[in-house]
């Protein structure tokens, strides 16, 4: 993996790293993106399609992907708390 100095924008987001070597989490909403080298040393959170990472929602009872809602006791991904119903492009919602 590249030595990445600093990102173009967090996006809101609050990352640490998880286990794998370029995907970090955002400690606030879930969610999880890719963190790739854009420019020398200089590096950017993206989606599994290569898009900027969407904007966090500051929202911490947000499900990811295909997660159970303990509110709504449920699985449906309408579920207002589903993160992809409300446009979240992470690597657990694309």
């Amino acid at each position: 993996m590249p030595f990445i100095t600093s990102v173009r924008s967090s996006y809101g987001h609050t990352f640490m790293s998880t286990d794998s070597e370029r995907d970090e989490s955002c400690l606030i909403c879930g969610g999880m993106w890719a963190l790739v080298e854009v420019d020398h040393g200089t590096g950017d959170y993206v989606a599994s399609n290569g898009d900027t990472a969407t904007a966090c929602t500051y929202d911490t009872s947000s499900v990811h992907g295909d997660g159970y809602c303990e509110q709504h006791d449920s699985f449906d991904n309408d579920c207002p708390h589903h993160a992809a119903s409300r446009g979240c492009n992470c690597l657990f919602c694309a």
